[in-house]
């Protein structure tokens, strides 16, 4: 499915998380934060009011969303198109060798 697809009926009532799922899937790209709600907020014909009111519900859904990925410098992708042995992510934490103490005479 493409935004392209989707009418103004169907933006109302779809919910906001799942736009952004069809937006970035359009884009095929990362995306910044504030492009994606833009979008999203033009497709549900939001006002000021209702766009300052939903911004942190829709940061919250974004940030809880496992098909989502935040990249770093406010600009999130999709899961989807990064596999797992290729995260940037350290994983591991290399233990610290311990100093020996001194031999008592």
């Amino acid at each position: 499915m493409s935004l392209k697809k989707v009418s103004a009926e169907e933006a109302k009532v779809t919910p906001m998380i799942d736009l952004a799922h069809i937006y970035l899937i359009d884009k095929k790209k990362p995306v910044k934060f504030s492009d994606v709600y833009d979008k999203i907020a033009v497709l549900k014909a939001y006002t000021d009011e209702e766009k300052a009111a939903y911004i942190s519900q829709f940061y919250t859904d974004l940030s809880v969303d496992g098909r989502f990925l935040a990249m770093g410098q406010n600009k999130w992708a999709l899961r989807r198109w990064y596999p797992v042995d290729e995260a940037d992510e350290e994983v591991t934490v290399t233990p610290k060798k311990k100093k020996k103490a001194a031999a008592k005479k």
